[in-house]
């Protein structure tokens, strides 16, 4: 979908009187009126006007394919657009704040924010179990104490925003969440393979700040056909940083005495999304709820999830896996290996499920 701005309206003016697209809405009258040699027609399927601050007075007006908001602020810039926040809805945006999480936004009206809160395993649902966590004024700033490391209150807990007094059987559904999920790092040097249903940033990110002076965290996240070695510390870094985000498995260890949680944030995906896998892929549980196996792969294929110290390993085989394979937990990284052609995760985290298909 294309966002047409100011630079497009530089040459189409915006003006009232006869037109060929008039929207009233929330005390606001446009239309849109093209100067010579411009297109009389604005809805060619793939047209998206919007305000850049994205916070309409009334009611969006949509004709076919296009759709004009109108609100506070000013049009610039053009190119390709990404999604575009839906409407009633805030986006959230989520870091840790010493114990706390911290949510920010950029929305200046009132908000009602929602939260959904889990026990580890994968509570996750787009639409049912969210209850109202506090409704905010235009300070665009919420902190939620206690979430984060040896002091968090809740395993996962996430998080979405809408406008205050909007249904939020309606307008829930649709609001992009974000959220954290704390990982338990047992003492010990013993190997953990892991992955998160959230875009958490780098590993400098993700742990800064997690840990005392004289602790050491270890990632080892696959590099070709073997694994990176890569060490994190309070406040830096050997080796490469590597990126934490969804359908992406590695190995953690924790060499210290003590045992140690991190908390990862960020945002979950908001739409269907796929991720093409390798031949031989280190990755993981891409949806924060626990998935049930039998649409992964194909005949042939090979997974191997963690088992103590080892790893398992299952073969698929007449459309089942064998031995006895049913779910992959939330945050479960393991090994796939394909048996011929290509594979591609398929997420749809709205439902929320993932599939490993054949292509």
């Amino acid at each position: 979908m294309r966002r047409i701005l100011l630079l497009y309206f530089g040459m189409c003016l915006l003006a009232a009187s006869a037109a060929a697209m008039h929207y009233e809405g929330g005390g606001t009258t446009i239309d849109l009126v093209p100067n010579s040699g411009c297109s009389t027609d604005l809805t060619d399927g793939n047209t998206h006007v919007q305000d850049i601050k994205g916070y309409p007075f009334g009611s969006p007006f949509t004709d076919g394919s296009t759709i004009i908001e109108t609100g506070l602020g000013v049009l610039v810039g053009t190119g390709e657009a990404g999604p575009v926040v839906p409407y009633g809805t805030v986006q959230l945006h989520i870091e840790r704040d010493g114990n706390n999480v911290r949510l920010t936004w950029d929305y200046t009206g009132e908000i009602d924010l929602y939260v959904l809160t889990g026990d580890g395993s994968g509570s996750y649902s787009n639409d049912t179990g969210w209850t109202i966590l506090s409704t905010e004024d235009g300070d665009g700033e919420y902190i939620d104490p206690d979430q984060v490391g040896e002091v968090s209150a809740n395993a996962e807990r996430y998080y979405k925003g809408i406008y205050a007094g909007f249904s939020s059987d309606t307008y829930i559904p649709q609001a992009w969440p974000v959220g954290k999920i704390d990982v338990p790092v047992a003492s010990g040097g013993g190997m953990q393979l892991v992955g998160l249903p959230l875009d958490a940033g780098t590993a400098t990110t993700s742990f800064y700040g997690q840990l005392s002076s004289e602790q050491e965290i270890v990632l080892l996240p696959q590099a070709g056909s073997g694994l990176d070695y890569v060490t994190v510390y309070n406040d830096s870094i050997t080796g490469v940083d590597y990126y934490v985000n969804p359908t992406t498995g590695f190995w953690l260890r924790n060499p210290n005495s003590d045992n140690v949680v991190i908390t990862f944030v960020g945002p979950l995906p908001p739409e269907t999304f796929t991720a093409d896998l390798l031949n031989f892929d280190l990755t993981a549980n891409p949806i924060a709820k626990a998935i049930s196996t039998d649409n992964l792969g194909v005949d042939g294929d090979v997974v191997l999830p963690q088992s103590g110290s080892g790893l398992d390993y299952y073969v698929k085989d007449g459309g089942s896996w064998g031995p006895s394979f049913p779910t992959l937990n939330m945050n479960a990284g393991f090994w796939y290996k394909y048996s011929v052609n290509n594979r591609r995760w398929n997420v749809d985290p709205t439902i929320p499920d993932a599939t490993i298909e054949q292509y």
